[in-house]
């Protein structure tokens, strides 16, 4: 559930990477959207506090406390003074990452999300002429179906249906299953 309520958010944020956007822009959607899926999920007291009310307090930033992404230039910080209010223009590069990170020892947090941390990046080229942006990392498997049925190829070390099919990945002793989770 945390994954899809991420997943949501980082689509939405790859379609505003087209020309003419800011770094600022396509982070406030992500604040946005990730403050309303605290809520939903109930990590945020809702009967307190409004989506607005967890953006203007802040609220969200032990759960959400990075910014959407970065430009990327020849080495992956190395346009750290690039404002993020610089209008995006064809050929730049970029990462989109949002994430949310729900700290096991957080009693305020639902027992079903506690420990949880899903962060879900790309980095993509910004194109010409209104064109949705390329995702550049497109081919890593990110739908929650495309990740299960790669866990499960690692899991039982039979290579499955996709990703090259050759089990390459290895075993994820540590990871389980997005869906019915119990921890």
């Amino acid at each position: 559930e945390v994954y899809e309520h991420v997943l949501r958010a980082h689509e939405k944020c790859l379609e505003m990477c087209v020309e003419g956007a800011t770094l600022r822009d396509i982070h406030k959607v992500s604040v946005q959207m990730l403050a309303k899926s605290l809520r939903q999920l109930g990590i945020v007291n809702l009967s307190k506090h409004g989506v607005q009310q967890i953006i203007m307090q802040g609220l969200y930033k032990p759960y959400y406390p990075h910014s959407i992404g970065h430009w990327l230039g020849m080495d992956t910080h190395d346009v750290h003074t690039v404002s993020a209010l610089k209008p995006l223009e064809a050929g730049c590069v970029l990462t989109v990452e949002p994430g949310l990170y729900l700290p096991r020892n957080v009693h305020e947090i639902p027992a079903q999300y506690r420990g949880i941390g899903i962060r879900l990046e790309d980095d993509v080229v910004v194109r010409s002429g209104g064109q949705p942006p390329e995702v550049i990392s497109g081919g890593v498997p990110i739908t929650v179906e495309d990740v299960e049925a790669l866990v499960q190829e690692g899991l039982s070390g039979q290579p499955g249906e996709g990703f090259g099919g050759s089990g390459a990945r290895g075993s994820f002793p540590w990871f389980q299953p997005l869906h019915g989770r119990t921890n």
